[in-house]
């Protein structure tokens, strides 16, 4: 059966744990999340490179350290909400059975190998033995590459807007457990070439203006084709969809 992952948690403020918590009491498969650095090296949750749209200050995530984060506020309707560390979330995934995705942010250029934001996230989930409940992403392959080579334990998410040429050996030279490909981008054969390789299809959608398909209809196409997970910013239409389906 297809899982069904929360993009940012459930109702609540995105990537925050309010928002986490309430996916997991409302029983979803799991969600997704962001993380970045800090400017003392510590991982926070939370997606934009600035916090000045999300919060009630202003500056570069990289450029506050976790006290100055942690000062802001990120709820809505009264509701007063944190920037989390990662360390909390798994703290709160700790005893579910959820699975979460780790998306990391990375610098556009931090030379050769995994960017520093990679190895502090890799290097906190090999500390807290979490096995295949979580999986580390990155639109960075040269970067997951680098941390698989070092550590084959890890499970590992390539994120990607376009069809793969060969799906199934690049997937294998990059050291990927999952692809994770925008909704358009899969297809049939996609799908066919990522299973051949071993390798996982957690697809996720997008609701956007301007995009050529509804957030509904991708959910639908991608529950059509069976993918391993569908990560979506409308889960409960994604999980009514599902039951009706099974």
């Amino acid at each position: 059966m297809t899982r069904i992952l929360a993009s940012g948690g459930l109702d609540g403020p995105p990537n925050t744990l309010r928002a986490f918590t309430e996916c997991l009491d409302a029983g979803l498969d799991g969600f997704s999340l962001d993380v970045r650095l800090s400017r003392d090296a510590e991982l926070v949750v939370i997606r934009d490179a600035t916090v000045d749209g999300t919060s009630d200050g202003r500056g570069a995530v990289d450029e506050l350290t976790l006290a100055e984060l942690q000062r802001l506020d990120v709820g809505r309707d009264g509701c007063a909400e944190r920037i989390p560390t990662l360390h909390e979330v798994l703290d709160l995934v700790e005893g579910a059975d959820a699975l979460v995705t780790v998306e990391v942010h990375e610098a556009p250029r931090h030379g050769p190998g995994a960017s520093p934001t990679a190895v502090a996230a890799a290097e906190l989930l090999r500390s807290r033995e979490l096995g295949d409940r979580v999986v580390l992403s990155s639109y960075r392959h040269d970067s997951l590459a680098a941390l698989k080579l070092a550590d084959p334990t890890l499970r590992i998410g390539a994120r990607h807007v376009a069809q793969l040429a060969d799906a199934g050996g690049y997937l294998r030279e990059v050291g990927a457990d999952v692809s994770m490909p925008v909704s358009l981008a899969v297809t049939p054969g996609t799908l066919a070439e990522a299973r051949a390789a071993g390798v996982q299809v957690h697809a996720w959608t997008v609701s956007a203006p301007g995009w050529p398909v509804s957030e509904s209809a991708q959910i639908d196409a991608l529950l059509d084709l069976e993918v391993d997970a569908v990560i979506t910013g409308d889960p409960r239409r994604a999980i009514t969809r599902r039951e009706a389906s099974a």
